[in-house]
């Protein structure tokens, strides 16, 4: 029984230092990756950040143009709703487009912030030390009384059209 005893003690203190250095390798592994999850689901959040700063500023722009109250600097609606992002220290290049469909003004704002990638300068992911985000909204101008004042004002112009050759068709009636 001693024996036995004897030999189980010497398997047990052959292996004693195994499972510390499998256990350092798991850990960093698994720290490593519950890392990699969270920074992803930061940039998520950023990027929803970004989503709704954009729309927020598009549909501005949009009121402000279709009320006719003259060009809008979505810049003060885009920095109030980036204060609420994680990464708003990093600069956001912001881009303004209007274009036109059918009489109606579309705007589109784009805005794009470049992250860091933590720990980049050690890994060399991609040869990338940066992620972009790009983000972009529209949204349409639809209460412009301009437009309103010109579909009316066509619409008188037809009728008067159509009195006017029901007038003259009606004359040549009468001669026939």
């Amino acid at each position: 029984m001693r024996k036995m005893m004897k030999r189980m003690q010497n398997g047990i203190r052959k292996q004693d230092g195994y499972f510390t250095v499998e256990a350092t390798l798991m850990f960093s592994a698994v720290l490593f990756i519950i890392l990699a999850i969270l920074f992803s689901f930061m940039l998520l959040f950023q990027s929803i950040v970004l989503t709704n700063a954009a729309t927020s500023a598009a549909q501005q722009a949009a009121y402000t143009i279709g009320a006719s109250l003259g060009s809008v600097d979505p810049a003060e609606v885009i920095r109030e709703k980036l204060n609420m992002g994680l990464f708003s220290r990093y600069p956001v290049d912001v881009t303004l487009e209007v274009s036109s469909i059918l009489f109606q003004p579309v705007i589109t704002v784009t805005l794009r912030q470049r992250i860091p990638i933590p720990g980049a300068g050690l890994i060399e992911l991609f040869n990338q030390d940066a992620m972009t985000l790009e983000v972009s909204s529209s949204a349409r101008a639809t209460d412009r009384p301009e437009f309103a004042r010109n579909i009316n004002l066509i619409i008188e112009i037809v009728k008067r059209i159509v009195n006017v050759i029901g007038d003259v068709t009606h004359e040549f009636i009468k001669l026939g």
